[in-house]
């Protein structure tokens, strides 16, 4: 067993015997090498932020569990009579989705509780491919046009692409592709939290309702995956430079490879 010094605490972790040095100064001014400073903070600060906007949002979806969904869902009038079930597993999976895949990512949750993070990483995944084919179905029914068919359906299939990838790259032990598969489908997931904010920034901006609803609602999530590669590319999960890590990232266990 090593062990992690971080924030001042040591936090017992197993790594295989071939692991790279810990990723965080410990000892005075000297750094690892290849490790970026100032990084742990600010990621923290990150996760808190991305944690609350998802439990936020989570919240706001809650209420259409309960309420007359025609009055305040619109554009869900269509799928009423013919698409009740997958209507019912999108909109009662949703806040579940969210605030569950926030709670995945503290490197302390895992190390100290890894049954618990297993059994909700399972939940996660599991409620993301069953919510997947709902979402696909609800797609394929969209009476908007093709345009928002096609944006919906792509997102269902990735959504579920991803989903899978990570837990099979899970079971295969390789834990660090599977982070990487995590980060790439929580970027979906999030689709419905930066959906929401990026059409209140365009609208302060005096951008017409009319002219963005629909493109932003139906690409939300084509500028969140490139960020979620550009953030895995350039160590801001790992704490160490792209170049530094090269091809071991891969091996790392995931209580090294993917912090905040």
């Amino acid at each position: 067993m090593a062990r992690v010094e971080e924030r001042g605490m040591d936090i017992p972790c197993s790594q295989h015997a071939h692991a790279e040095p810990a990723l965080a100064p410990t000892s005075g001014n000297a750094a690892a090498p290849g490790f970026i400073p100032g990084l742990p903070a600010f990621r923290r600060m990150g996760w808190r932020l991305m944690t609350l906007a998802a439990i936020i949002v989570a919240g706001l979806n809650s209420r259409f569990i309960w309420i007359d969904i025609p009055r305040i869902m619109h554009r869900a009038v269509d799928h009423l009579g013919r698409d009740d079930f997958e209507l019912f597993v999108h909109l009662w999976t949703a806040p579940l989705i969210l605030v569950t895949g926030a709670l995945l990512f503290p490197v302390r949750l895992r190390v100290r509780f890894p049954h618990v993070h297993r059994w909700a990483g399972r939940l996660y995944l599991g409620a993301v491919l069953l919510t997947s084919i709902a979402t696909l179905r609800l797609a394929l029914h969209e009476t908007e046009g093709s345009f928002t068919i096609f944006g919906f359906a792509v997102l269902s299939v990735l959504w579920a692409g991803t989903a899978a990838m990570a837990w099979i790259r899970a079971v295969q032990g390789r834990f660090g592709d599977h982070g990487a598969w995590m980060v790439r489908n929580y970027a979906l997931t999030l689709t419905n939290v930066t959906f929401r904010l990026d059409l209140h920034i365009l609208l302060l901006l005096g951008v017409p309702f009319t002219s963005i609803y629909e493109p932003v609602r139906v690409l939300q999530w084509v500028p969140n995956l490139i960020i979620a590669e550009l953030l895995l590319r350039s160590g801001f999960f790992t704490g160490k430079d792209w170049k530094s890590l090269g091809r071991k990232q891969a091996e790392m266990p995931i209580s090294d490879n993917l912090r905040v």
